[in-house]
């Protein structure tokens, strides 16, 4: 038996994510300007961007209120497109 779709969602404490950055956050070496110093180099998210995407999924970051972010991660089961 199949779900419609599995969905993953991440959530953290730190610093979140200004609203401005939440598109941009998913380009190849792209930051929030909120990082600081922060260790990164901007790809992990477009990443598994691509990868969901590239098997008919999304990831997005949801805002929260306070602290932190909540990212989500759809993707389809079964091979159904979601």
């Amino acid at each position: 038996m199949c779900l419609p779709c599995s969905e993953y969602v991440p959530i953290d404490t730190g610093t979140g994510v200004d609203p401005l950055d939440a598109e941009a956050i998913f380009d190849r070496f792209q930051r929030g300007t909120n990082s600081g110093n922060i260790a990164g180099r901007g790809l992990g998210l477009a990443i598994v961007r691509a990868i969901a995407q590239a098997h008919d999924g999304e990831m997005c970051v949801a805002q929260r209120p306070g602290p932190g972010t909540r990212f989500e991660l759809v993707l389809p089961a079964c091979g159904r497109s979601v």
